[in-house]
């Protein structure tokens, strides 16, 4: 019996090394499928075994409307729609690339796009309409680990923990339009973490 399981963890981490050996050099696509109401996506390439460079993009959309229904009577309610977009570029280091299941670390800057309308009933028909649009940039760490299932499939488990950004807000509303914008800074120690799939090829 102990040969047995001598052999198995000796098939296993010859596995494992072959794993490691193959991903160098190889690039990469991943997508986050825990999010229903935005969308990431990420191109990578494996520097060597060790070290991988990524670029992620985030685009999201949600939109919302209400209905106020008193005494028979139907009236609409105010209808909001929200559009955001991000890239991020992140230099990713794993710590036991040799590993079937590797945790890493990474540092990454990002650049943010995102803008927002809210249409409000007014009486006689009309609409009264308010928009906002947010730019904002930033840096921030990662942490996460990877199971990797063959040589060309991969599941993680990664969140962005720690994140420094600045942001311009820019709000207008009203006719004749009244316009404000605002910037803003921020430190968030706060983890978010998502679920993703990668394909190396």
């Amino acid at each position: 019996m102990k040969r047995f399981w001598f052999a198995a963890l000796l098939m296993l981490l010859m596995v494992s090394s072959s794993l490691a050996a193959d991903r160098a050099g190889k690039y990469a696509i991943a997508a986050q499928f825990t999010n229903v109401s935005s969308g990431e996506f990420a191109f990578s390439k494996m520097l060597n075994t060790r070290n991988m460079l990524l670029f992620n993009v985030s685009i999201g959309y949600s939109g919302t409307s209400s209905e106020t229904e008193f005494g028979g009577s139907t009236s609409e309610g105010p209808t909001n729609s929200n559009l955001n977009a991000s890239l991020s570029p992140e230099y990713r280091t794993y710590l036991r690339p040799q590993s079937s299941v590797s945790p890493y670390w990474g540092v990454y800057v990002f650049a943010g796009y995102g803008s927002g309308t809210t249409e409000t009933p007014t009486g006689g028909g009309g609409t009264s309409e308010s928009t906002s649009s947010d730019i904002s940039f930033g840096a921030g760490m990662s942490l996460g680990a990877e199971l990797y299932l063959n040589k060309a499939l991969s599941f993680a488990i990664h969140s962005r923990f720690l994140q420094f950004s600045m942001s311009t807000e820019t709000d207008e509303s009203g006719s004749p339009t009244v316009s404000s914008s605002y910037t803003r800074q921020s430190l968030v120690l706060s983890p978010s973490p998502a679920l993703y799939v990668r394909i190396y090829f």
